[in-house]
C-alpha cells in the first residue's frame, strides 16, 4: 500500500470514527470534469496537468470536544483537496488533547510533468516535437510531528518527515562527438527522524532536535530506441559517429545527521531575544558505472574508440552551520529598535576516482587497436564564510506618519580549489576571495483613515566580485497606494524599479526590473463585487560569460516585457451565485508567449447542507514563432458540496 492509499484510509476511517461519537462540522466537495484539448496536448499538460474523471475540490472536518466524550481526544481538524484528475493533492490531519499531545500529519502529493516544445530541441525546424528533454514524475511528501504535553516545562517532540521522487524522464549525452538520446529513470528516496524537546525556562521558549537524514537515490540511463545515430548527421574525420548502447547506472547514499535549536522570549519589557543556531554534517558514497559500445572519437585522447567502461567513487563531505541573533528593543518616545547578527559557515571537501576503459582503440590515421585505462583523480575544495549585521529603527506614529531606517554589512569569504567547472572572476579559478557589502534603507509611511501611502528605498554596495553575476550596486524603490474612496469601492497600486550592476570590463553585468500595476474594486453588501487589475512588467539583464569548452567570451542576453490583465465579477442572490473572471497574460522578449483564461462558475444551493456547482474553464496559449507551442483548452466540471 503506498503512502497516498495509507493516508486517504486513515483519514476517512478516523472521520467515521467520530462522527459515530459526537457532533461535529464537516464539509465535502467532489466533482467530475471533462477536458479538451486541440494543440499541443504535451505543452498543456506540462503547464496545468489536469485529467478527465473524478477529483476532491475540498473536504473539511472540525471537532471540538469538550465533554470527553472520545477517550484520547478532544480536538480534531482533517483538510484535504486534489487528487483525482488533479495533479496535486494534499492531506492535513491535526489532532490534540489538553496536557496530552499535539499530532500534526500532513501528506502532499504532486505529478510533475515537463514536455515544452522549444526547449533543448535540435529538431524543432523539422517539425519534431516535443523536445528530447522531457519528464514525467512524482513526489510525495509526509510530515509527521508529535509534541507530548504533560503540562511540564519540558515536552518531548518525535518528528519524522519521508519524501519520495520517482519517475521516467528523457534527455540527451554527449559522447564521441556526438549527442545521443537517452531514458532515464530516478528513484529517490529521503527519510529523517527527529528527536527533541520543547521547553520553557521562565519567560522564554524553545526547542532543540536532533535529526538523523539517510537518503537513497538510484538513476539508470539507456539509449533510446532509434537514437544510434545521435544528433548530428557529420562524420568526424572519415568516421559515421554511432552507438550500439548505452548502459550507466549510478547510485548515492547520504546520511546528515542535524542539530537545531531555536530560544526566544524577553529579556525586560522593554526587550524581545530570540536566537537560533544550526548544524549538519553530510557524507555521501557515490558509486557509478557506465558502458557504452559504438563506434566513437575523441579528440582529448586523439583516438577513434569502439567502446568504454567507466567507473565512477567519489565520497563528498559537507560541514554546515548557521547560527542567528535578534533583538528588538522598545526605546523611548516609542521607537523600536531591531538589531540582528547571523553567522553561516559551509566547508565541502570530496575527492573522486574516474577510471575509463576505452577499447579497440586506434589512431585518426588507422594505427593500432589497443586497449588502454586513463585514470583521473580530482579534490574539490570550498569553504565558505558570511556574517551578516542588519538594525533597523522604526518610529510611532506621529500625526499618520511613520518613518524607518537601518544599516546592513556583510562580509563574504569564499576558499576555493581551482576546478574548471567553477568559472568565477575572469583570471583564476582557484584562491581566497573576500567580498564586504554595505547597504541602507530608508521608508516613509502616512495612513489617514483609510487612506494609505508608502515608499520605501534601499541600496547596496559591494567592493569586490566573486561570480560573474555578483552585483558591485544594487538598488530598489518601492511605493504604494491603498485608498478607500467611497464606501463601496476600492483602490490600490503599486511599483517596484530594481537595478543592478557590475562594470567589471570583461564581464559587464547589468539587470534592471520594472513592476507597477493597479487595482480597483466594488463591492455591495454580499449581493455583487467586482474587481479590475492591470499590471506591466519589464525586465532585462546581460553578461559576458566564459564557453568551457574553448574558454573564449560570448554576451548573454535575456529580456522579458509584459503586460497582465484581470476582470472578475460575481452575483450572489438568494440560492444562486454566478462568478465569472478574464485573464490576460501578454509577454515579449527571450519567450513570446499569449495566455487568455476564461473562467465561469455557477452555484444553486439545493439546501442549507447541499448544493451543486457548474464550471467552465477555456484556456488559450501560444508562442510567437514557434506553432507547436500552443493549444486551447476547455474544461467543463461539474460538483456536488455537501455541508451538514
Amino acid at each position: 500500500m503506498n503512502i497516498r492509499l495509507l493516508i486517504s484510509v486513515m483519514s476517512a476511517c478516523l472521520g467515521s470514527f467520530v462522527w459515530a461519537q459526537t457532533a461535529s462540522e464537516y464539509s465535502l466537495e467532489f466533482g467530475l470534469q471533462d477536458v479538451k484539448i486541440t494543440g499541443n496536448s504535451d505543452l498543456f499538460r506540462s503547464q496545468v496537468n489536469q485529467d478527465d474523471g473524478l477529483f476532491l475540490s475540498a473536504f473539511t472536518y472540525n471537532l471540538i470536544d469538550g465533554t470527553s466524550r472520545i477517550a484520547g481526544l478532544d480536538r480534531l481538524r482533517i483538510d484535504a483537496s486534489g487528487f483525482g484528475a488533479l495533479a496535486h493533492g494534499h492531506i492535513r490531519i491535526q489532532a490534540s488533547k489538553a496536557k496530552s499531545y499535539d499530532l500534526r500529519l500532513k501528506f502532499i502529493s504532486m505529478d510533475q510533468f515537463n514536455a515544452l516544445p522549444n526547449y533543448a530541441n535540435p529538431f524543432l525546424n523539422e517539425n519534431i516535437v516535443p523536445g528530447q528533454h522531457t519528464y514525467d514524475r512524482s513526489r510525495e511528501i509526509l510530515d509527521f510531528s508529535l509534541e507530548l504535553r504533560s503540562g511540564r516545562s519540558w515536552r518531548p517532540l518525535i518528528q519524522f518527515r519521508q519524501v519520495e521522487y520517482s519517475g521516467p524522464a528523457r534527455s540527451t549525452y554527449h559522447i564521441g562527438q556526438d549527442e545521443f538520446a537517452i531514458a532515464n529513470v530516478r528513484d529517490d528516496m529521503e527519510r529523517e527522524l527527529r528527536l527533541g524537546l520543547a521547553f520553557d525556562i521562565g519567560k522564554f521558549s524553545g526547542q532543540i532536535l536532533q535529526g538523523w537524514r539517510e537518503s537513497d537515490t538510484e538513476e539508470r540511463v539507456e539509449l533510446l530506441p532509434g537514437a544510434n545515430a545521435g544528433n548530428n548527421i557529420r562524420e568526424i574525420l572519415g568516421r559515421e559517429i554511432e552507438v550500439d548502447s548505452i548502459d550507466r547506472l549510478a547510485k548515492t547514499e547520504s546520511s546528515a545527521p542535524t542539530t537545531t535549536l531555536h530560544l526566544s522570549g524577553p529579556a525586560h519589557e522593554r526587550i524581545g531575544l530570540m536566537a537560533s543556531y544550526v548544524r549538519t554534517h553530510i557524507e555521501s558514497d557515490v558509486e557509478e558505472e557506465e558502458n557504452i559500445a559504438g563506434r566513437l572519437a575523441s579528440f582529448q585522447i586523439s583516438r577513434f574508440y569502439n567502446g568504454l567502461n567507466q567507473t565512477v567513487t567519489s565520497s563528498p563531505d559537507v560541514n554546515l552551520w548557521r547560527a542567528h541573533f535578534q533583538a528588538d528593543i522598545m526605546l523611548p518616545a516609542q521607537l523600536k529598535w531591531r538589531i540582528s547578527w547571523s553567522n553561516t559557515n559551509r566547508k565541502l571537501d570530496g575527492q573522486a576516482l574516474i577510471t575509463s576503459l576505452y577499447t579497440d582503440v586506434m589512431t585518426f590515421g588507422n594505427q593500432d587497436r589497443p586497449d588502454f585505462i586513463n585514470q583521473l583523480e580530482a579534490r574539490n575544495y570550498l569553504e565558505r564564510s558570511e556574517e551578516f549585521i542588519e538594525t533597523e529603527l522604526v518610529t510611532s506614529d506621529i500625526n499618520g506618519f511613520r518613518f524607518w531606517g537601518g544599516f546592513s554589512f556583510a562580509d563574504l569569504e569564499s576558499i576555493v580549489e581551482p576546478d574548471l567547472a567553477e568559472l568565477v572572476v575572469p583570471g583564476g579559478q582557484g584562491g581566497t576571495f573576500v567580498r564586504e557589502t554595505d547597504g541602507i534603507r530608508l521608508g516613509a509611511q502616512f495612513k489617514k483613515k483609510s487612506h494609505l501611502l508608502k515608499v520605501e528605498w534601499e541600496n547596496k554596495d559591494a567592493d569586490n566580485i566573486i561570480m560573474r553575476t555578483d552585483y558591485q550596486s544594487w538598488s530598489k524603490f518601492s511605493t504604494r497606494i491603498k485608498s478607500r474612496i467611497s464606501k463601496n469601492i476600492r483602490f490600490s497600486a503599486k511599483a517596484i524599479w530594481l537595478d543592478q550592476e557590475n562594470d567589471h570590463p570583461e564581464i559587464g553585468y547589468k539587470s534592471d526590473y520594472t513592476n507597477y500595476g493597479t487595482e480597483l474594486s466594488f463591492q455591495h453588501k454580499r449581493v455583487f463585487d467586482a474587481g479590475l487589475s492591470y499590471g506591466v512588467y519589464d525586465y532585462e539583464s546581460e553578461v559576458t560569460f566564459i564557453q568551457p569548452q574553448d574558454f573564449s567570451s560570448a554576451q548573454s542576453f535575456h529580456q522579458e516585457d509584459g503586460v497582465e490583465f484581470d476582470l472578475h465579477a460575481r452575483l450572489s442572490i438568494k440560492k444562486y451565485e454566478l462568478a465569472a473572471n478574464y485573464t490576460e497574460y501578454d509577454s515579449e522578449g527571450v519567450l513570446d508567449f499569449y495566455l487568455e483564461r476564461i473562467a465561469i462558475r455557477a452555484s444553486y444551493e439545493i439546501t442549507k447542507s447541499l448544493g451543486v456547482t457548474l464550471e467552465f474553464v477555456s484556456q488559450d496559449y501560444k508562442e510567437e514563432g514557434v506553432p507547436f507551442a500552443a493549444y486551447q483548452s476547455e474544461t467543463v466540471a461539474a460538483l456536488l458540496r455537501w455541508n451538514p
